[in-house]
């Protein structure tokens, strides 16, 4: 007689034993190629947003039709659950239930899509659309004006940056006179920090500019993280009453301990600030 079990744990399981359909292995290497692209160097995040999109494309496909693709994977399902000698069987509907919510469906399968299948794929996409939305890709577009990079860009891919350039009339002619300086090149800059720092302020103004703003980007939640670790270690409940310029400064001290401080010039600098009638002594020497 075959066990009665739950098969929800197949639908994890599934991809792993049971190879898919031409157009579900495709929509996978969509998804491993895009997880590739952010995963590699600084300069290919343009193209990982570009595989971003096609990503949420595919996950929209296979949300509407949910229908054509949870039929597929059931009846991998159901080539599963016979080899184990499983019978696919789903919680019984009751007329009052306390603990969870009862799912009108019609059949195991359809009691699976709708508690499973669906949920899931509703939550991949709010995510990816939270994390991806229209304002980080526009802001994201300003990589390009690294000089890697510079060939597949245009000046309609910086309008999220206009507000912030010291003369945006003139940023068309500036590009072209950057995609002069790199054309020749056979080893641009592919990062932020060396394509600032060979380029003019004064020549490229917005394009300065807009190194400089890609480059404090976060690219993820960690500092701000770090940060309210470093609060709890430095404001502690024995110094709970400190003002915010001091609480801010030492954090600061605490976040860059690595760095070599030398005290005597703090103590001069701190005199130049606060000029007194007396002679202020050096206490570092005796």
């Amino acid at each position: 007689m075959k066990r009665q079990i739950s098969i929800q744990s197949f639908f994890g399981s599934t991809s792993k034993r049971q190879k898919s359909d031409e157009t579900l292995t495709t929509r996978n290497e969509d998804f491993t190629n895009a997880e590739s692209a952010v995963n590699e160097r600084a300069v290919d995040v343009v193209s990982a947003l570009e595989s971003v999109s096609l990503v949420k494309e595919a996950l929209q496909d296979v949300r509407d039709n949910i229908g054509e693709f949870h039929a597929k994977w059931y009846s991998q399902i159901l080539k599963m659950a016979d080899d184990l000698d499983v019978t696919p069987s789903k919680p019984r509907t009751c007329g009052r239930q306390t603990t969870r919510s009862n799912v009108p469906c019609e059949s195991t399968e359809d009691y699976y899509k709708k508690t499973i299948a669906i949920p899931l794929l509703d939550h991949m996409l709010t995510e990816m659309n939270s994390r991806f939305g229209d304002l980080q890709i526009k802001a994201s577009m300003g990589l390009q004006v690294i000089p890697a990079m510079i060939g597949q860009s245009s000046t309609t891919d910086f309008e999220y940056f206009v507000d912030d350039l010291p003369s945006p009339s003139t940023l068309e002619q500036e590009m072209h006179m950057w995609k002069l300086k790199w054309a020749n090149e056979s080893d641009p800059p592919s990062d932020i920090i060396t394509a600032l720092q060979n380029c003019s302020s004064i020549i490229f103004p917005n394009v300065h500019q807009i190194l400089k703003i890609c480059g404090t980007f976060p690219v993820t939640s960690c500092e701000c993280e770090r940060s309210i670790s470093r609060l709890r270690l430095v404001k502690t409940y024995l110094r709970s009453t400190m003002s915010t310029s001091r609480l801010s400064s030492l954090i600061m001290m605490y976040a860059h301990r690595n760095m070599t401080v030398n005290p005597k010039e703090v103590v001069m600098q701190y005199a130049r600030r606060n000029p007194r009638r007396i002679v202020l002594p050096d206490i570092l020497v005796d």
